[in-house]
């Protein structure tokens, strides 16, 4: 785990240094109402650190691929720049089951799936690929003032405990009834028929964050080596990794992430004048109805149906109500740190901001105009231009873009410098051997050079953790198959001679000694 130098003290060290108390915390921020925090889970500085752990650790998803983080980077608004950077990549093929047409969705990439005993299956929408979710997520910057979540609040304010059934906190617990959602979603983190014991496991035997190539250094000073039981102690008084205490952990980290320095939320914004004239035309053209500034949230928490979609492709809250009277109405998002969330709304069907803006000008584009809630703005272009700059820097926390305060994070394995994927299928062969029946491709993430390829024959290394997860160093030649040697990770058991596998094969050159090194993540080994 390598240290990050932070350059400005976390939230957490300046709310809950010394000698300070949560009341710091819990007062009314800059520009922002006081913030709720459900009494049966008060803020503390352990529970803050231990949420933020979970938060980035990719191991808490079946397959040790997705963090809660992967989809809500603060550099992205608290959202996911993933289906901006490759459409592709975040294509859902929509309600008629085919890429590229019309109704196609953009959400997250998420997990492959798999069954119960994670063996890999091919899904009917994805195949073998990483299958993508048919929204896009949310900001989690500032959703401690939400008193329901999803973009059709299916998480209320109510939490209940998961195992016993008993309501732990009966308000402002928004966080933690959506903070748990994600880890047993078969499409977001988990395997089919997942459940919070396999959770406890997981963690139980994770080093925390031992993915991650850096960790911030208070977190990993506080982290200190040890391991979850030793962490859920400190924070709760017990060991016991519940998924209640996992809620309460990671919903405590969300609450500090407040973006306290948007200009906007200044008791005197110093705006130019062409963002001045921007708010003007924001109020004038109505949208201070529903993304209510007066406040400083740029939300009014309701639900309305503006014909971003024809209801149905997604039936919204109604899919959560039952009521289809209900069909098409969708949570209204805050504006704060909008500009960094792109693609927009609840579809990724807008790329940029300057596409929204056009697309409330014309007034929607489906449904009745009885049943939008929003009418044609006949806005000039300079009317446009004056209204995109009031929404971007004035409502943006220049902390989020360089990640830094209550932002500060741990890198994910897929942000390694250098790192390149591949997936390979294969069949095990007799002494735990596997052979590759697919040529392997890789796929580089960073503008890095790379001249080194995949050998015929290598012996893997389990690591100390005892996961199916090894090192492999590279020769210099091009292979179309590959043939690994597999001791330890494939038991040398006749019975699994011609099973399959899915090994997704991952270079990381956090060790510049040893460039061009691989980690083959086995772990999604058919068994």
């Amino acid at each position: 785990m390598r240290r990050m130098r932070a350059p400005i003290p976390s939230v957490v060290s300046v709310f809950l240094a010394a000698t300070c108390t949560v009341s710091a915390l819990t007062a009314a921020p800059q520009g922002l109402p006081p913030l709720p925090v459900p009494p049966g889970n008060p803020l503390t500085e352990a529970k803050v650190r231990l949420g933020q752990a979970l938060f980035w650790d990719e191991q808490l998803s079946s397959d040790g691929t997705v963090a809660c983080g992967t989809c809500h980077l603060p550099e992205a608004g608290g959202s996911d720049p993933r289906a901006w950077l490759d459409r592709d990549a975040a294509r859902h093929p929509g309600p008629d089951g085919q890429r590229g047409t019309d109704d196609d969705l953009f959400g997250s990439p998420g997990v492959r799936r798999y069954d119960r005993v994670r063996h890999p299956l091919v899904d009917s929408l994805f195949g073998d690929a990483v299958q993508v979710t048919h929204r896009r997520p949310r900001t989690n910057i500032g959703a401690a003032y939400a008193t329901s979540l999803f973009w059709d609040a299916r998480a209320g304010d109510v939490f209940v405990d998961p195992e016993s059934g008993e309501e732990l906190l009966p308000w402002a617990a928004a966080l933690e009834v959506q903070s748990l959602a994600p880890i047993l979603n078969d499409v977001e983190m988990a395997h089919e028929g997942r459940d919070w014991a396999d959770v406890a496991r997981t963690l139980l035997r994770a080093q925390p964050l031992a993915l991650a190539p850096a960790v911030p250094s208070a977190l990993a000073d506080w982290i200190a080596g040890r391991g979850y039981p030793e962490l859920f102690e400190e924070a709760f008084g017990s060991a016991d990794l519940s998924p209640a205490q996992i809620a309460m952990a990671l919903a405590s980290y969300q609450r500090t992430l407040l973006p306290t320095e948007a200009p906007i939320l200044a008791q005197s914004p110093d705006l130019t004048d062409l963002e001045l004239e921007g708010l003007r035309i924001f109020r004038r053209s109505g949208c201070s109805e529903c993304h209510d500034h007066r406040r400083g949230l740029f939300t009014d928490q309701a639900f309305h149906f503006i014909g971003v979609a024809p209801t149905e492709t997604d039936g919204g809250l109604a899919a959560a109500s039952g009521d289809e009277l209900d069909a098409g109405l969708f949570l209204t998002p805050s504006l704060l740190n909008v500009e960094l969330r792109g693609p927009y709304f609840h579809d990724g069907s807008k790329p940029t901001l300057e596409d929204v803006i056009e697309f409330y000008d014309r007034g929607g584009d489906f449904g009745t105009r009885r049943q939008r809630e929003i009418a044609p703005l006949r806005l000039s272009a300079a009317d446009k231009r004056a209204l995109a700059a009031f929404l971007r820097r004035p409502l943006t926390d220049p902390r989020a873009v360089r990640a830094t305060g209550p932002f500060e994070r741990p890198l994910l394995s897929t942000e390694a410098e250098g790192r390149y994927t591949a997936a390979v299928r294969g069949v095990s062969g007799p002494g735990g051997r596997a052979l590759a029946t697919t040529p392997v491709v890789l796929e580089a993430h960073a503008p890095r050079p790379f001249d080194a390829f995949l050998p015929a024959h290598s012996t893997l290394v389990q690591d100390s953790r005892e996961r199916r997860r090894a090192v492999l160093a590279l020769p210099t030649e091009a292979l179309a198959k590959l043939e690994l040697e597999l001791p330890r990770v494939l038991p040398d058991v006749p019975a699994l001679v011609g099973e399959g596998f899915l090994a997704d094969l991952h270079t990381l050159e956090a060790d510049h000694r040893q460039r061009g090194t691989l980690v083959v993540a086995i772990q999604n080994l058919l068994r």
